[in-house]
């Protein structure tokens, strides 16, 4: 083999390999991305199922105060939510319950501030919040 052959077939090389690693690198940044975009579901969809239960609690107006009104410390495991999701982490939830006063339109309600937190590093960082007004039936 002469040494041009050689200084091509070299070159070849190092061409499939640059590409191979780039090939490599963008799937690994699409997987990311991919569970990234998972995990921002799963913190919407959990917010979204706890206002539907906040609203739920219309017919129970005058006690679901005291039934999720404790629900307001992230760091004390019996006084949040927790939920596992599917790509394997935790999300915990707080809910504030307001006092009475007037709403929409006059009408007289509560609103429930719903604040979802993960925790990285020991620390509770705050994802997501969502409210509810609940208002009597």
């Amino acid at each position: 083999m002469s040494s041009a052959q050689t200084i091509l077939t070299l070159g070849a090389i190092s061409l499939l390999a640059y590409m191979s690693i780039n090939i490599n690198r963008m799937y690994i940044t699409s997987v990311k991305e991919s569970v990234q975009v998972q995990r921002e579901m799963e913190i919407i969809d959990y917010g979204q199922s706890l206002s539907e239960l906040m609203y739920s609690q219309a017919t129970n107006y005058n006690d679901f105060p005291t039934e999720y009104g404790n629900l307001n410390d992230v760091t004390n495991p019996a006084t949040r939510l927790n939920y596992e999701t599917k790509t394997g982490g935790m999300l915990y939830a707080t809910i504030q319950i307001s006092p009475e006063k007037p709403l929409i339109l006059g009408e007289k309600g509560r609103v429930a501030t719903i604040t979802i937190f993960e925790k990285n590093n020991g620390e509770y960082i705050q994802k997501g919040r969502f409210f509810a007004a609940i208002t009597p039936m």
